[in-house]
């Protein structure tokens, strides 16, 4: 393996090993996008590798679990190796990895390579350094690239000045962060149907990369490894018996040993009287049968109240008999028979035992839950919600670990702000159930693990969300955290058919959870799902990226003058990849310095239609406000029956869009773009 001379900077081309199926890496050309040992300030490594010590680079979809590639094994300290985040030429961004510099070789230029020809000629004749000679100049003409071919070397000559310059190292390096991970990827329906296409895909994260490529902003962004959330993070706001169902037992035995003990397992569970000698081991309380699996069509409707993160939690095998499944796009409940169940199983199991010949392990999760039968014939978790025995846990894990990892680093200060793309989304998974493609909340483990972690320095947080009804349920007890959702409710309903304007919250919670809810299809909320084409069962909205960016804008102003700048956006719901993707880099582009963003999508004047809300949306707003006044103080301007909620007359265009004759559009020629 060519060993480097210099060290690798921003914009370098050089070859990096790269998957290209799940047993194969080849060499690929490549640029160095970062270097994640540049910053001595930047602890994401030491804290990536402590916590996780299963390097990105080296996981094709055959080496997942606690695994190591045989070149890690080179490594004495695995501390030392350098990291870099490297974009793979002729590839789209979300093929970009971070990788060991043992995965990375240099390319010689010809002066160079012609330079070291001489002078190894001149201590040297012999065969086998003429050999040598002739396998570089045949590795330089046989450099591979992807399907998209050889990028311009101007462009990436500019991205290296960029990051260099005074602006790229005293602005985007400390500002906006950006957390990303091929393996949440991986979380995919087991039918990778091109028939039925299910809502929440991996194609998401690609087109959100890909318009924000195409927008030229990767370049601003600091980029962040990513890590997996541990069992004892994920149980500060989930059940352990719910952790259990979704991740390897593996890990749960390997992890719990130190803060599990048989009372605080008993503790969790109040629908069974354990005697001393009922919990004998985590394997034993988490190995729970599908067949015990009550039929849902017996079950009663969910409860009204939701509970604490305190609360105590149910066992995984009456989960759904507590509650009525439902789906989040509708439709026919399905129950799996028991054929069917065990036929999964055994062809999973089948496919872990494979790995594990090849690799020598492999992890496997089958939930209690997975017992509903998809439209495309795979199985599902309430009904519409996917899960990959092999990948599956493995993403969900990385999801809240990369959140955690990004929040860490907004609150000691090495960044401003940050975007987690990350999936699977979480605001639907309560303490104890997994619904609407959600299996860890991601956005309650990180609040939980920042309000114990920093105790001095985050007191309160403020989530801003488009009804998450397991983030409310966490935390609806909890004066700490306030809890603002905007969404479609349609008087209950409407998915998930919780966010009802006069739950405000329980016992020290109660006026620190604010439901904004709207009744009708020409009100807005701020969801992704309410982003225009999306289907009506799912949003039905038609809020347009620049929407989305004035939400994120106003947002961000809110957090300047509160929270000094302090603001994180995670990717939640959204399945529609165009508009997701342009209404996703709308609003990320907000969080970035305002030099670095067109004077266009900064001001508020002229960028509206209308300032009026219609009258649907004016009785909502009413109604919220006539509940939360117990809570919270309004100025007398606000609580006058009169008042419309007009927005600033500054903000309305003066010639608009609506008053103008209707003239066809040519479509619009874009440009390819190459390089960061």
């Amino acid at each position: 393996m060519t060993q480097q001379t210099k060290p690798y900077r921003a914009g370098d081309q050089v070859e990096a090993l790269k998957w290209v199926n799940d047993d194969t890496r080849e060499w690929y050309c490549a640029r160095i996008v970062t270097n994640g040992n540049e910053r001595s300030t930047n602890t994401t490594l030491k804290r990536s590798i402590h916590t996780n010590d299963n390097d990105t680079h080296l996981h094709g979809k055959k080496k997942i679990g606690n695994m190591k590639h045989e070149e890690d094994n080179e490594n004495e300290n695995e501390h030392e190796e350098l990291v870099f985040f490297v974009h793979y030429e002729g590839w789209t961004a979300d093929h970009a990895d971070w990788i060991g510099i043992s995965s990375i070789r240099q390319i010689m230029d010809e002066e160079a390579e012609e330079e070291s020809e001489e002078e190894k000629s001149k201590g040297s004749s012999s065969s086998s350094s003429r050999r040598r000679q002739q396998q570089q100049r045949r590795r330089r003409r046989q450099l591979k690239y992807g399907p998209l071919g050889k990028e311009s070397e101007t462009s990436w000559a500019d991205y290296r000045t960029f990051y260099y310059s005074q602006e790229g190292l005293s602005l985007v390096k400390h500002h906006t962060g950006l957390v990303q991970d091929q393996r949440m990827l991986w979380h995919d329906c087991p039918c990778h149907s091109q028939e039925h296409i299910h809502p929440e895909r991996p194609d998401r994260i690609n087109a959100i990369l890909k318009a924000l490529y195409n927008d030229r902003l990767l370049r601003y962004f600091s980029r962040l490894r990513s890590r997996e959330a541990t069992i004892k993070e994920l149980v500060r706001v989930h059940g352990l018996l719910h952790v259990g169902s979704y991740c390897p037992m593996e890990s749960m035995e390997n992890e719990t040993d130190h803060f599990i003990t048989e009372s605080n397992l008993r503790a969790t569970d109040t629908t069974t009287t354990m005697n001393s000698n009922s919990v004998l081991s985590v394997r034993e309380l988490l190995n729970q049968s599908p067949s015990e699996t009550p039929s849902p069509s017996s079950s009663p409707p969910p409860p009204t109240t939701p509970a604490s993160p305190n609360d105590l939690i149910t066992t995984p095998k009456n989960i759904i008999s507590l509650r009525k499944a439902q789906g989040m796009e509708g439709g026919k409940v399905v129950k799996a028979d028991r054929n069917q169940i065990r036929k999964q199983r055994r062809r999973f199991s089948s496919a872990a035992a494979s790995h594990a010949a090849l690799n020598g392990t492999a992890t496997l999760v089958n939930p209690p839950q997975l017992v509903y039968e998809m439209i495309c014939g795979e199985l599902a978790i309430e009904v519409d919600t996917p899960f990959h025995p092999l990948y599956t846990s493995i993403s969900a894990r990385l999801a809240a670990g990369s959140l955690m990892e990004l929040t860490d680093q907004v609150v000691e200060g090495s960044l401003r702000n940050g975007f987690a793309l990350i999936r699977p989304p979480g605001h639907h998974a309560e303490n104890d159930r997994a619904m609407g493609f959600c299996f860890f909340n991601n956005v309650a483990v990180a609040v939980a693990s920042t309000l114990e972690k920093y105790p001095n320095t985050i007191k309160k947080v403020l989530i801003i969300d488009c009804h998450g009804n397991g983030t409310e349920k966490i935390f609806y007890k909890n004066p700490n955290v306030l809890y603002i959702s905007l969404h479609r409710w349609e008087h209950g309903h409407f998915y998930p058919r919780t966010g009802a304007p006069d739950q405000c919250g329980e016992d020290s919670g109660e006026g620190f959870n604010v439901n904004i809810a709207f009744n009708t299809s020409k009100e807005k909320p701020t969801g992704f799902d309410a982003a225009e084409g999306h289907p009506d069962n799912i949003g039905g909205y038609q809020v347009t990226p620049r929407g989305f960016a004035l939400l994120t804008k106003l947002t961000k102003d809110l957090a300047e003058e509160m929270c000094q700048g302090r603001l994180i956006l995670s990717l939640e719901g959204g399945y529609e990849l165009e508009p997701l993707a342009n209404s996703a880099a709308a609003c990320v582009a907000q969080l970035l310095p305002a030099k670095l963003v067109p004077d266009s999508q900064l001001k508020y004047e002229g960028c509206l239609r209308s300032i009026k809300p219609n009258l649907g949306a004016v009785d909502s707003l009413y109604t919220v406000i006539e509940i939360q006044r117990k809570y919270w103080h309004f100025s007398n301007e606000l609580l006058d029956p009169s008042f419309r909620f007009l927005l600033p007359q500054e903000w309305r265009a003066k010639d608009s869009i609506s008053i103008r004759p209707k003239r066809m559009v040519k479509p619009m020629k874009i440009t390819a773009v190459q390089g960061y």
